[in-house]
């Protein structure tokens, strides 16, 4: 059985100190200058992303940190010029602190279903029963 919980956006996000911070209407032109915050080359996001670049003229970033650690990433964002990619019930979290802001520019890739998949109902022990409950209780509150 499948079971897709919600569908996933993707959103630019940088520290309040970047040139783009608050300003409307990016086009991706504007982001060329800056460094990324990039998923490794291996996640499906970033060949997702890495596509879209060779698209784009082919464009490459004059700085690509590569990186998994979200507090890493967060930090990065928030003391250094850097544009990131989020999943945005990620960064809605830290748009809402004050920590991270989000920049205005349509991401074009990068949107995709989230969910499970399990060999149905009763295949599932009473622990994963409870875990594929939970999921679906958290799954809801993210699409609020």
């Amino acid at each position: 059985a499948q079971e897709k919980f919600f569908d996933e956006r993707v959103m630019v996000v940088a520290g309040h100190q970047h040139p783009l911070a608050n300003r409307p209407n990016i086009l991706f032109k504007q982001l060329k200058p800056f460094g990324w915050v990039l998923p490794p080359a291996e996640t499906t996001l970033r060949r997702q992303t890495d596509q879209f670049f060779v698209k784009q003229g082919p464009y490459l970033p004059k700085t690509v940190i590569e990186s998994v650690s979200y507090l890493a990433n967060r930090s990065l964002l928030r003391s250094h010029d850097l544009i990131g990619l989020l999943p945005a019930h990620v960064a809605a979290l830290d748009i809402e602190a004050g920590l991270l802001t989000a920049i205005d520019w349509d991401v074009p890739f990068g949107g995709r279903p989230v969910g499970v998949s399990y060999r149905g109902d009763n295949s599932l022990s009473p622990a994963g029963t409870a875990f594929l409950q939970a999921l679906r209780e958290e799954a809801a509150a993210i699409r609020m």
